[in-house]
């Protein structure tokens, strides 16, 4: 019985294969069946949205938004990915100083919108904004992938379909126990094909778009506000060196006074009773 098990399944995997291979149309075929219209009935599961969306394409972008209330412009791309039918998937601040020691406020949003209005929140995000300082598209086209795992998926089905049959007449523990082992591993197979098929179905019908919202600073021209600008920072530093200079000497001076007091007087008092010494003997003399 094990002898004939094998024998059946060998040549099962084989007769599977061989009709997979002779019933995949090529791949210029199957891209022209997934771009036909909806009315026409496919073989595959998910045919009908195929055949209704066309190409696969994950469409993902990336901007950095600047403007004057932060918060605001948060609250404005939220309200928007809701409303083209999509949601915010992470909202992210972050505070630090700049080099002047001024506080700045960082926010980085991310949402996923339906494919069908990627261009639209694009063009209204640049609205919400005084300036978009980059902005960043890019298309990965999975129609290949996506018919490959359909066609996958086909066969690893129909290969089960024999398994369960062959199954149903065996007679035997351990010839039932080595169609469980192929079956298991068939089964193994579709699951990960289904997956990977869910997931390019989710990238496909939703874009993921990573917003960065940034403080807007306007542009230093040469112009009266530039010059006051420039006198403001030129007196703040003469105050600082003049502060500077004050310091030093007072520094130097903390210095100086105990090093003249603890030589000086000695040196004062020596002169003094040198002086006294000459009079003396000039008297004399």
């Amino acid at each position: 019985m094990v002898r004939f098990v094998r024998t059946w399944l060998f040549a099962v995997t084989l007769l599977i294969h061989g009709c997979a291979r002779a019933e995949a149309p090529p791949m210029a075929k199957a891209q022209a069946a997934s771009q036909a219209p909806a009315s026409k009935p496919t073989a595959s599961i998910d045919g009908v949205a195929a055949a209704k969306s066309g190409r696969r394409v994950i469409r993902d972008a990336e901007m950095t938004l600047e403007t004057r209330d932060q918060p605001q412009t948060e609250q404005k791309i939220t309200a928007l990915a809701e409303q083209l039918g999509g949601y915010t998937v992470s909202s992210t601040r972050q505070q630090f100083s700049d080099g002047e020691g001024e506080s700045v406020l960082s926010i980085d949003v991310t949402v996923r919108v339906p494919v069908e209005g990627f261009q639209e929140f694009l063009t209204r995000a640049r609205g919400v904004a005084e300036r978009v300082s980059s902005e960043t598209t890019s298309g990965q086209d999975v129609t290949e992938e996506f018919i490959d795992l359909e066609a996958r998926i086909r066969t690893q089905r129909a290969l089960e379909g024999q398994y369960l049959e062959i199954l149903k007449r065996a007679t035997d523990v351990k010839g039932a126990i080595e169609v469980h082992a192929h079956l298991a591993e068939v089964r193994e197979q579709i699951e990960k094909a289904e997956g990977r098929q869910r997931f390019l179905e989710n990238q496909t019908q939703l874009s993921t778009i990573k917003l960065s919202i940034r403080k807007f600073v306007p542009e230093i021209r040469t112009s009266g506000f530039g010059f006051a600008q420039s006198v403001r920072r030129a007196a703040s530093d003469a105050v600082e060196v003049t502060v500077a200079l004050f310091s030093g000497t007072i520094r130097v001076l903390g210095v100086l006074l105990p090093v003249s007091v603890v030589l000086g007087l000695p040196a004062f008092y020596l002169i003094r009773l040198l002086r006294s010494r000459r009079r003396r003997l000039s008297q004399l003399e």
